[in-house]
Order: C-alpha cells, then structure tokens, then sequence
C-alpha cells in the first residue's frame, strides 16, 4: 500500500465510521429493532476496529519505507499520525481512538445508545483530524487556536513596544533634566557659537562668490595640478628612447637562434640517453633486447614526427640512429651479434652527444654576443636601457635559482627568460608612447576648458584683466598636441621639446592668474572685507578657547567632557587658521575649507556635550535606577515571548525568523540597563530606540506571520466548505431520486397511502438534515462577510426548509412538480456554489498571495461575488419567464391564483429585491455611481 493508498484507506474507514453514527438507532428505535440490530451495529464496530489496526500497521511499515526511500516529509507525517493514534486528549475523554471503538461497541451491545453516539462522535472528530495530519493540513481548530496564540503574542508586544517608547521619552527627559546649570551654559555657547560660524562661511563665501575669487582659487588649483602632471609627462618624454629599438630588436635574433640550438641539443642528448639506455638492455640478453628494439623503434617514429613538423635536421638526424640502432637489435640472434649491436648503439649515442654539444657551444655564444650588447645599452639612463637591465636582471635571476636549488642552471632556461624580459621591454616601449599620446590629449583637452571657465569667469564677474590667463592657456594647449603628435609618430625629441613649451604656456598662465586674483582680491571694499571677517573669526576663536574650561565643570562624564575638549580644539585651530587665511590675497576658498572644518568641529561638540550628560544628584541617579528596573520588566518579558513563539509549532514557517529579532531586541534591552545602571543616558536612549526598532520589527513580521493564518485559515474553510457541499448535493440528489420514486408510486393517488406517508416523511427528514447543515455553511460564510455566498446559501436552507414541510405532514405530503422544480432549484444552486468554491480554491494555487496590506483579506473576491449575483439575477428571470408560460393566468388580473403559486412568486420576487440591495452594497463598496434611474440590479440581465 503506498503513501496514497493509505490516506484512501483512511478516508473510507472515516466515511464508514460517519455511516455507522448515522445508523445508530435512537433509544426508542433500539428497543423496536431489539437485540438483532444491536448486534448488527456491534459487529459493524468491531470491523472497523480491525481496519484501524490494519491501517496502523500500514502506517508503520510504510513510514519505515519512506524513511529508507529519502521521502522525509511524507515519512514525518506518518509518524504524526501514529503519535496520534496513541494520543489521550480532552476532546477523545482521555481515551485512545482504538479505546473509543471499544467503548463505542461495549455501549452498542449494552443498548447504552447515549453512550454509544458519544464514542462515535469522537471518533469521527479522530478520525478527521488524523486524515488532516496524513494530508498534511492544518484542521480550523488547531489554525484558531494557533492564530489566537499569535494574536496574544503580538498584542503583548506591542503593549511591550509601546512601554520602551515611554520609557526612551522617560530618559530623554531625564537627560535634559540632569543638565546642571553651567552644562546647559556650556551647550547655549557652543550652540551659539556653531550659529556664528555658519553664519561667517556664508558671508566668506558670498563675497567671494560674487567677487569671482572662489572661481579664480578654484582655477588656480586645478591649473597647478595640470602644471604638475605636463612637467611629468616632459620626464618621460626625456626618458622615452624609441629611436633606439632596433638596438634593443637586434638583441632578439641572436637569443632565438640560442633557444633554437638549445632545444636540438636537449633533443639530440635525450636520443643518446634512450640508445645508451637501449645497450645496456641488449645485454642483458635477447628478451631485453626485443623490448629494448620495439622502444627504440617507438623513439624513432616519433622523431620521425618530429622531423617532419618542424624540418629540423636534429630531429631527422636523432630518427635515422634510433631506426637504425633498432634495426640492428631485431637482426641480431644472439651474443656476439647482440654485443656488436649494443656497441653499435653506443657509438651512434656518443656522434649525437657530440653534436649536442656542439649545439650548445653555440648557444653560448649567441646568447652571450646578445647579452654583451644589451650591457652596454643597460648603461643607459632610458626606457630602453631600463629594459636592458630588466633582461640582465631576469638572467641572473633564472641563473640563480636554478643554482639554489642546487641543479646546474639549464641554458635554455636563461634564454627563454632573456627572451621574456626582451619581449617585455619591447611590449612597454611600445605602451609608453601610447600613454604619452593620450595624457598630452587629456591635457590639451583640459587646458582648452580651463581657458573656456577662466572667460566665463571674467565676463560673469567683469574681471577685465583675465584675458592673458586664456591665451597662455591656449598656447599651451597647441603645445600639447604637438607633444601628442609627436608621441604618435614616435618622435621623442620633439615630444619633449613641445612638452617643455606647454609647461612655460602653464606656468605664465599661472602667474597671470596670480596677478588677477591679486587685483581682484585688493578691489575695493575686498580687503576691508576680508580683514573684518578674519578678525571676528579670530575673536571667535578665542571665544571657543574659554569654552574648554567650562567643559569641566559640565554634568558629563569623564570621556563626555574629553570628547567635548578635544573637538573644541579642533574647531579652534581651524578658526585660527580661516582668520590668517582671510586676512591673505586670494585664499577666500582656503578659508572657506578651514571655516567648514570648524563647524563640523563644533557641531561634534555640541552632539558630544548633550550625549555626555549624566546624573549627579541622588534624585537623578534614582530616576536612572528607576528607568533601569522597567527596562528589566521589559527585557524579561521579551525573554518569556521569545519562549512562547519557540514553543509554537507553526505552519507558516520558522518560528526563529520572528526570534531573531526578539532576540536581538533582549540584547539590546540588557544594554539599556546596562547603560542606564552606568548613569550613560545618551547610550541608554540609542539602546532604547534600538530596542524599540526591533520590537516593532518582529510586530510586521508576526502581522505578516497572521496574514498568512488568514490565508491558510481561508483555504482550510474553503475546502471544509466545498466539501460540505458537495456532501449536500450528493445527499440531495439521493433524496431527489427518491421523491421522484415516491410520487411515481402515487399513481396519480390525490390523497397518500400509509406507505406513502411514511415513506414521504423519512425523505422530509432528510431535506430537514440537509437544510440544517445548509445553515452551518450559511453560518460559517456569514462570518466571513461573503454577501452574495451567504445570500444563496440562506436561499438553498429556505428552500430545503419548504421542500422537508411541503413533503411532510404540514404541507399535505407533496411531491408533484412543484417541489421537484424546487428541488431542482436547490440543486442548481448548490451546483453553482460548490463550481465558485472550486474556482476560487484553484485561483488560490494558482496565483501569488497578495501583498500584506494590514486588512483581513476577504474569502473571496469580490469579482466572484458579483459573477455569481448576476447568475442568480438571471435564474430569477428565467424562472419568473418560466412561471408565466406554465401560468398563463398570471397575465388576467382578474385571476384567482393558488397560495402556493403566490408563494412561489413572492419567493421569486423577495430574490430579486435581495439581489438589487446586494447590488446596491457592492457599487457603493466599490464606489462606483448609480446610473440615472436605476433601481435595481441587472434588470436587463445583461452584463456583470
């Protein structure tokens, strides 16, 4: 039996269980039936005790298996609900649900029917909550009873946000009242103080504004910095040599035919390795000889290969020894023959190792020939004698690590370095023109725009002397693309003589600038101006000076009262040095900067000074005491919370995404105590406030967590819901057979049999039950608010209501036309009920949830509602056309109609107008207006 089987085995043991409570008999039915039904009904009981068992088994042979197959999850739900087999809650009488079969049979057979319906409730209930855990789905009870623990653990912590709000406005309030009077003295003059100086920035940087000094500055600086990176760029310009590359190329040619005479030396020396190698096999007789043959005959081919890639004599040369030497040791029997071969192999080894030295003799010499020629270019003070002594120290380098690894140095390893470094230097030569031609572009670019701002300067602010400043800036910038043209072309020499020209262009746009700044500053009223500002900046700061003693005798503590000192000082010293600054020509903008780094010392200060404050009589530090108590009722409440959401066993996720931040608000609340135990109230309240942050942090987080609940509360009452119904309409349908049965075996009779009557009555019974748990769904709907849901299950119970009193004795046992039309009725509406639910149920699986909008979201969509309003509308009309075509009497007023066919009407027409108000509800809760003259909904019965 799979995962499956058993979740089906449990559905038709929970149907039998609810057919067997629906069979047992009433008290006084017992006694009629007598002892024979009695044992029925116990026998029935007892099957389905041993089905339990078999089930349990199931269970637990398959939750084994699942476990072995990796399915966890389907595995855990198993486990869950054995456990719950086992279970003895409140709601089963403390018993098991075996117990309660067993009880429910011994009840059965004593005739205890009380007793007996009473097990067999609570085994159903059982039942119903097992086949929830199996389908892993949580029952209404449980989600209720985990939304309202959710609830109870929000609406504390909000209670507990609020009390840390109070208790941070509590030590807000008593920071400012622990300020003594000489504290709050020290906060007024440095508050005043910032105000002074932000007001001296701003009358130094309008004037200068408005006189053009702090675009002159501003120019000045960036034109220093070009001045600056143009006399680099001559630098490099002197140090660039490209004229000399074929000097350091000619270096090239000997190093590749080294690394070229190199390679056939190692090649032709490990040929003489292998035919050596191959000799002394060949003597150790003919079977290592054969073996010794076939590796030289490999050797060979692959030589071959060689040869015939790279058409190196080497390589032909080392194939036909190794062809050869294998030739001889296949033809050679034995012996004589054998030795004569092996000395053989040795002599063709000792040819090839000679021309293998030959070979390396010279690639000594060409790589020391190269080498020579790159020292004597090295003594050079250039970028290409720079690369000469990169190749040299590269050499040296591969010489001495192969020496300290205590190998003799590899000669082709010296070359292949020598090369690398050669190709480098090259490489850079190369780049280096590159970069020239792009920084004296850069540059060209720069000094035209800085000619550009220095006009725009003079003709905004009418400085009539700038107009020198922009030539020399212009010739400048021609220098500078003569500077790049030549990099292009590869011309040094020019390159460097065109550099040196844009750096006098820069240096005498420098001194007419200076010039300018100069007359501009000593305008008049700009010196008056100036020296006011440094004087009152200076007299400022000897203001600021005196407030350092008052630090000391402030309410703050002792690293308070540092901080404080500390950033009066800096403010100081930036006053002292905006004043000589703006006593100066042309340093409005320098000033400027001293001036801004003073306030922001200032405004460190005046932070530092009311953070700093601590309590210093008795009654504060008994406030602080006090505030530090209600911070440990919070925090320890907080601890208790973060209990009780670990312990919550949630379906919406993990409970530790909300304690993390439950968590983080205890610590933060155990450094609030902390704090305000040390008397640090500035520490206490940022604690507080952090506190306070996460508290609500974990409040959207459980809100979120509800939402959720919602959704999952909806979508289990969706599905209880739909499944009701379609219980409803099965037992409907059932008993709609039956009356059409019943009126069949009427025969036409006006006036029932005895057997018609009773039959009759059992069925009106039914319609009764029907309509009574019609009026739960209706109930359960109602409480959702679904207008339009409710209104047609208010109809179906009102309709099964008449159907069961129509049917019985009251209403004369019917069961003609009429009350099948009004069965069919019923079921049409149940049809289309149970066709919304699903719709919405698949939406739901299909779509995202919405986003939390902090409302309780609706059961379904008010689209839905409306849908299904206009599909009743149109019923009614199409019941009301039907009424006159079966009822022609109803077009002569004069007619005398039937009770039960007004009846019918005002059933029809009661709808209707139930309709129109619902329409009526929903334009005005979607707010859109009422057309002229309308009165109703859908009166056409067009459209939604």
């Amino acid at each position: 039996m799979t995962y499956g089987n058993s979740k089906r085995g449990l559905g038709a043991l929970l149907l039998s269980g609810a057919v067997l409570l629906g069979a047992l008999p009433l008290p006084a039915a017992a006694q009629e039936e007598g002892s024979r039904e009695q044992t029925t009904l116990a026998e029935e009981q007892a099957l389905l005790r041993r089905q339990l068992r078999r089930l349990r088994d199931t269970m637990t042979t398959l939750a084994s298996r699942l476990e072995l197959e990796g399915r966890v999850r389907a595995a855990e739900l198993l486990r869950e609900g054995i456990a719950h087999l086992d279970t003895r809650s409140g709601e089963a009488g403390e018993r098991t649900l075996e117990e309660l079969m067993d009880a429910s049979g011994e009840a059965i057979r004593s005739g205890a029917t009380h007793n007996a319906l009473e097990s067999q409730e609570r085994v159903v209930a059982s039942l119903s909550r097992l086949l929830d855990i199996l389908m892993d789905r949580q029952g209404l009870e449980n989600l209720e009873e985990d939304l309202e623990a959710l609830r109870e653990i929000s609406a504390t912590l909000s209670e507990l946000a609020d009390a840390e709000a109070e208790l941070r406005q509590d030590t807000a309030q008593l920071r400012s009242d622990a300020a003594s009077d000489s504290q709050r003295a020290l906060q007024a003059a440095i508050e005043e103080a910032l105000a002074r100086q932000t007001e001296l920035l701003a009358r130094n940087e309008e004037g200068a504004r408005e006189s053009g000094l702090f675009d002159l500055e501003e120019l000045r600086a960036r034109l220093a910095e070009l001045a600056e990176e143009q006399a680099s760029s001559t630098e490099i310009f002197d140090f660039w040599t490209p004229q000399d590359t074929p000097r350091l190329e000619a270096a090239r040619a000997p190093l590749e035919a080294a690394r070229i005479a190199e390679a056939r030396a190692e090649r032709l020396a490990k040929v003489a390795g292998e035919l050596r190698e191959a000799a002394r096999r060949a003597r150790t007789g003919a079977e290592g000889a054969r073996a010794a043959a076939d590796e030289l005959s490999r050797a060979a081919r692959r030589e071959a290969r060689a040869a015939r890639t790279s058409k190196q004599d080497a390589a032909s040369r080392a194939a036909q020894a190794l062809d050869a030497a294998a030739r001889d040791l296949e033809e050679a029997p034995d012996g004589a023959a054998l030795e004569d071969a092996a000395a053989a192999a040795e002599e063709r080894a000792a040819e090839l190792e000679a021309t293998a030295a030959s070979e390396r003799a010279a690639a000594r010499s060409a790589r020391s020939e190269s080498l020579e020629a790159l020292d004597e270019l090295a003594t050079e003070e250039t970028s290409l004698g720079a690369a000469a002594k990169e190749v040299a120290r590269r050499a040296a380098a591969a010489q001495e690590a192969a020496e300290t690894e205590g190998a003799e140095p590899s000669a082709r390893a010296l070359t292949e370095a020598a090369l690398e470094a050669l190709e480098e230097g090259l490489t850079a030569e190369d780049r280096l023109g590159e970069a020239l031609e792009a920084s004296q572009a850069s540059a060209e670019e720069r000094a035209r725009g800085l000619a550009e701002e220095v006009e725009a300067t003079a003709r905004r602010s009418e400085i009539p002397s700038a107009g020198e400043v922009g030539s020399a800036l212009e010739r400048a910038a021609d220098a500078m693309a003569e500077a790049r043209a030549a990099s292009e072309a590869s011309d040094a020499s020019s390159g460097a003589v065109a550099s040196r020209q844009a750096e006098r262009a820069l240096e005498e746009a420098r001194e007419a600038l200076e010039e300018t700044l100069e007359r501009v500053a000593e305008q008049e009223g700009q010196i008056e101006a100036g020296e006011q500002q440094a004087a009152e900046q200076a007299e400022l700061a000897a203001e600021v000076e005196s407030m350092r003693s008052q630090a000391s005798e402030g309410s703050m503590g002792e690293e308070a009262r540092e901080a404080v000192e500390e950033a009066l000082e800096r403010a100081r010293e930036a006053m002292e040095q905006a004043a000589g600054q703006l006593s100066q020509a042309g340093q409005r903008s320098s000033a400027a900067s001293s001036q801004r780094a003073a306030r922001e010392a200032l405004g460190e200060a005046a932070r530092q000074a009311e953070r700093g404050v601590e309590p210093q009589t008795d009654e504060d530090r008994a406030r602080a005491e006090e505030l530090a108590r209600r911070q440990q009722e919070i925090r320890e409440r907080l601890l208790e919370l973060a209990r009780r959401n670990q312990e919550r066993n949630s379906p919406m996720g993990k409970p530790e995404l909300n304690s993390a931040s439950l968590d983080a608000a205890s610590e933060s609340a155990q450094g609030a105590q902390d704090s305000l135990d040390e008397g640090d109230l500035d520490q206490a309240e940022e604690q507080e406030q952090e506190t306070e942050r996460r508290m609500r942090e974990a409040l959207d987080q459980f809100q979120e967590e509800e939402e959720g609940y919602q959704r999952l509360r909806q979508e289990e009452l969706l599905f209880r819901i739909a499944e009701e119904v379609d219980a409803m309409l099965a037992m409907l349908r059932d008993q709609a057979q039956a009356s059409r049965e019943a009126h069949a075996a009427r025969a036409g009779r006006e006036r029932p049999s005895r057997a018609d009557r009773v039959r009759l009555r059992n069925i009106s019974r039914e319609f009764s039950t029907i309509a009574q748990r019609a009026s739960g769904v209706r109930e359960a709907i109602e409480e959702e608010g679904v207008l339009v849901f409710t209104e047609v299950m208010r109809n179906i119970e009102t309709d099964l209501g008449r159907i069961a009193r129509d049917m019985g004795e009251q209403g004369g046992y019917q069961s003609g036309d009429r009350i099948q039309a009004l069965q069919e009725d019923t079921e049409t509406a149940l049809v289309w009920l149970g066709e919304a639910l699903r719709n919405e149920m698949q939406r739901r699986q299909n779509e995202q949830p919405p986003p939390p909008d902090g409302g309780r979201p609706p059961l379904v969509p008010d689209v839905a509602e409306v849908k299904l309003m206009r599909q009743l509308e149109v019923e009614v009309l199409a019941r009301l056309e039907q009424a006159l075509e079966l009822h022609p009497e109803l077009l002569d007023p004069d007619a005398e109609l039937s009770p039960l066919l007004l009846e019918d009407l005002r059933r029809l027409a009661y709808r209707h107008e139930r309709l129109a108000e619902l329409f009526s509800a929903f334009r005005a809760k979607l707010g859109v207006p009422a057309a002229q003259g309308e009165t109703g909904a859908f009166e056409d019965g067009e459209g939604e």
